[in-house]
């Protein structure tokens, strides 16, 4: 398995990241102070070259965000930085998916599974 994680670029204002900030603060919890929201995307694909293909022309707008190729898994060695990855269940319907292996197969990238 592989994954592709696009993030906003280190000099873009993260909105996404401020609202959940003020989320937790709503719920009582003022410990955190700063929120960088990152869309991960796990694809089962032999050829890492249409992973960048991928990242490249579909995942990532070149302005202002920036994406980054994993093989397998990654954990923060930080004890300052806590990851949290939310994913749909099995068996319930995700329409990010659907577009995304819609536009894969548009752009002529074949034998890729989510």
């Amino acid at each position: 398995m592989h994954r592709i994680e696009v993030s906003l670029k280190s000099d873009q204002p993260d909105a996404r990241g401020a609202g959940l900030v003020k989320d937790i603060h709503d719920l009582g919890i003022r410990t955190v102070t700063d929120v960088r929201v990152v869309d991960i995307y796990w694809f089962d694909v032999d050829m890492t070259g249409d992973l960048d293909l991928i990242g490249r022309k579909l995942l990532a707008d070149p302005i202002t965000q920036q994406y980054s190729i994993f093989s397998g898994e990654t954990v923060s060695a930080s004890t300052k930085i806590r990851q949290v990855e939310v994913a749909y269940n099995a068996g319930v319907a995700d329409p990010v998916e659907e577009t995304v292996m819609k536009a894969i197969r548009e752009l002529g990238v074949s034998g890729v599974r989510t």
